[in-house]
């Protein structure tokens, strides 16, 4: 958790460039607790997703 911490902070102070992002997934699908019907709102705290990136 930490190191993801680390990052979060990171890229506040220095945004990523476009070419520095090497994957993204998202998980929605796959581990969506809030049913597909529900609203845009509720369904927005439910999104997860993986983002690899060098420095």
């Amino acid at each position: 958790m930490a190191m993801s911490q680390n990052a979060k902070k990171t890229t506040k102070k220095e945004p990523l460039k476009t070419n520095q992002v090497l994957e993204a997934e998202g998980y929605g699908s796959k581990f969506a607790k809030v049913a597909a019907e529900a609203n845009n709102e509720e369904r927005a705290a439910d999104r997860k997703m993986s983002v690899r990136f060098t420095k």
